[in-house]
C-alpha cells in the first residue's frame, strides 16, 4: 500500500472508490464531515448508535470522532452475522491520540452478546501506544497479540492489523 510516493505510484483521482464500501467490507464508518457526525455504515449494513458524549472532530480524511470524556462513551453496533468473521480479517483506523490512557483504548471491538462466543475480537492501544489485536477462544480466554511499534502521541497514525487463520493463526500489524 503506498500513498504519495509519485516514483512508485500515479494518481489515478478515485480517492472515494478507494474507500467505498464493497462485498468485502462488513463495516465501514467515515464519520462524516468533522463538524457534523454520523455513526452511518457507508456498507448499508451496521449502523451505529452514538452512545454518550461523542463528539464531531476533524479526522484525517474526512471527519472524525472525539471520546475525551470519561464513561460509556463509544459507537455501538448491534451484534449482526455480518461480523462474525472467521479466517481472515483486516481491521484500520486513523488514530490520534493526545495523551495515554492508564487502561487500553478501544479503536475496535466486537463482542458478541453472550461472553462465551469464539466470534469476540477487538483492536486497541496499550497504555504505552503499542497496537493489540484480542480474541476469544472457547470457553471465554482472551487471547492478544502486540505491535512491536507504538502510536506516537499527538500524530495521525494509520494502524491496521490483518489475521489470516487460513493456515495457522498469522498476525500482521503496520503503522
Amino acid at each position: 500500500l503506498c500513498y504519495g510516493n509519485s516514483a512508485v505510484i500515479t494518481y489515478q483521482g478515485d480517492d472515494a472508490g478507494t474507500r467505498a464500501p464493497n462485498t468485502h467490507n462488513a463495516r465501514v464508518w467515515h464519520l462524516q464531515n468533522g463538524t457534523t457526525l454520523s455513526a452511518t455504515d457507508a456498507t448499508g449494513v451496521n449502523d451505529g448508535t452514538i452512545v454518550g458524549t461523542v463528539t464531531a472532530a476533524s479526522g484525517q480524511i474526512a471527519g472524525g470522532a472525539n471520546f475525551v470524556t470519561t464513561g460509556n462513551n463509544d459507537i455501538t453496533v448491534p451484534n449482526s452475522n455480518s461480523l462474525n468473521i472467521s479466517e481472515k480479517l483486516t481491521m484500520s483506523a486513523w488514530v490520534f491520540q493526545p495523551s495515554r490512557n492508564t487502561n487500553y483504548s478501544i479503536v475496535f471491538q466486537k463482542r458478541a452478546p453472550t461472553a462465551d462466543n469464539p466470534m469476540d475480537y477487538g483492536l486497541l492501544l496499550d497504555p504505552t501506544g503499542h497496537p493489540v489485536f484480542q480474541f476469544a477462544l472457547i470457553g471465554g480466554i482472551y487471547t492478544t497479540c502486540t505491535a512491536t511499534g507504538a502510536v506516537p502521541l499527538s500524530t495521525w497514525t494509520y494502524v491496521t492489523v490483518t489475521i489470516d487463520e487460513s493456515a495457522g493463526t498469522v498476525v500482521h500489524f503496520y503503522l
